[in-house]
């Protein structure tokens, strides 16, 4: 599944309006927050009217990055963020909102578990075989646009830092199957997850410095449907943008108790009239 990345943010920016966006939860709950963000609107009112975040395989969502996923073993995974990365990075308008005491229930890794593997790859073919690299960039209009960019486009001075992985995933991860010495890629992959992985209470260390670094976002994982009405660690949501009155009156019956979040203001859904 391919987001549109707004390209016109630079990092930067999109990391001052994180940082604006979890400022109230820190002064409120003295701590970041973990954030599953949702695209669509029906997507949303699915999940709030069904009362839980269902695993992949209980519904029939697209996959961000179904190939590296399935690779690792993590297709059947509930994504998250520490904070709001994914709504400043590609705009997304709805987020359900989770304190940081659920780390002890979920897989934590300290950068994404998609992009990491792959651009240690691609690093990997710059380095130690630039011809076969090329032959990738030369497969498609796009692929050389996604190598093209990262040879050349500079991040605070520093060129081959960004990698638009998901564009290509497919011819991507096609290329690293088809490499002549595979299996040094396979070691490659598997030992640049298991460098990012935490185990709680290092994962919740982590996550309180991982909130300052503008550079990407941890990446957080569950292995099962998580419940949301009585869930304690379920703080609420957050509606970018104006919320209808027929979502409103659906959140005021279902999630009283639990807080709405307008990107400027916290409040208790239960007390907005």
């Amino acid at each position: 599944m391919t987001y549109k990345f707004k390209k016109d943010r630079s990092f930067e920016y999109r990391f001052k309006e994180r940082q604006k966006l979890i400022a109230p939860f820190i002064q409120k709950y003295k701590s970041p927050v973990i954030v599953h963000a949702i695209d669509n609107t029906k997507t949303f009112k699915k999940i709030i009217g069904e009362g839980g975040l269902k695993t992949p395989k209980e519904h029939d969502g697209k996959k961000k990055t179904p190939y590296m996923e399935k690779f690792l073993g993590f297709d059947n995974r509930i994504f998250f963020s520490l904070g709001f990365f994914y709504t400043t990075a590609y705009d997304f308008k709805y987020c359900l909102i989770f304190s940081l005491d659920m780390l002890k229930n979920l897989e934590y890794y300290r950068k994404s578990i998609s992009w990491q593997p792959y651009k240690k790859v691609v690093d990997f073919w710059h380095e130690k075989d630039p011809t076969y690299l090329e032959r990738l960039a030369r497969s498609s209009k796009v692929a050389r646009g996604v190598i093209n960019r990262y040879h050349n486009e500079e991040v605070n001075g520093k060129k081959r830092t960004i990698l638009d992985f998901w564009k290509i995933e497919e011819e991507l991860f096609r290329a690293i199957r088809k490499y002549k010495d595979f299996n040094k890629l396979n070691r490659l992959i598997k030992k640049t997850v298991k460098d990012l992985k935490l185990i709680y209470p290092d994962s919740k260390k982590d996550a309180l410095k991982a909130i300052n670094n503008y550079r990407g976002t941890p990446e957080i994982l569950s292995n099962k449907s998580i419940e949301l009405p009585n869930n304690k660690n379920f703080l609420g949501f957050y509606i970018k943008g104006k919320t209808s009155k027929r979502t409103l009156d659906l959140l005021k019956k279902e999630y009283p108790d639990k807080i709405l979040f307008n990107g400027k203001k916290i409040k208790k859904i239960g007390d907005i009239k």
